[in-house]
């Protein structure tokens, strides 16, 4: 169909409307009045639609699909809630747990560990800085006679 011809259809049939007639009708006459097969076949086209959605048996399975939709959600929700439960019991376990440890001991017990790690660190580092640059040599053992040559060739 050309864009000027559905134009005039469309506004014919808006004409139409206003004054007072029915979609369908007003559809018919502007078809009518420009002889369109193809404004036919889209006629029937919507009557065919307008009569599927009042049929009940596709509302009967919408309301089928959204009970069913309802269900698995509600399972879900379910699902989760018990995850919860288990999970908020677990932790009241856990602070039970620590509750019953005395917890002097074991923070006593975990500073003095790494007070003795951090001594033998500083030990071991102070001995290899010694040693690192100058090695074990003193300055006795290497003399200046022996770096520069003051004789003849």
């Amino acid at each position: 169909m050309d864009v000027e011809k559905l134009r005039k259809i469309n506004q014919l049939s808006k004409e139409l409307k206003k004054h007072g007639m029915a979609m369908e009708n007003a559809i018919e006459q502007a078809s009518e009045s420009t002889q369109e097969k193809e404004v036919n076949e889209f006629l029937k086209k919507s009557k065919e639609e307008m009569q599927s959605t009042k049929n009940p048996s596709s509302t009967e399975q919408y309301i089928l699909m959204l009970e069913r939709n309802n269900r698995k959600i509600m399972e879900e929700v379910q699902t989760v809630k018990k995850e919860v439960t288990k999970i908020m019991s677990e932790f009241t376990d856990i602070k039970k747990q620590l509750e019953k440890k005395p917890a002097v001991k074991e923070q006593s017990e975990i500073n003095e560990k790494p007070k003795q790690k951090t001594k033998e660190k500083q030990s071991q580092l102070k001995s290899k800085k010694k040693n690192e640059k100058q090695g074990e040599i003193n300055p006795e053992d290497v003399s200046i006679e022996k770096m520069f040559y003051f004789g003849k060739k």
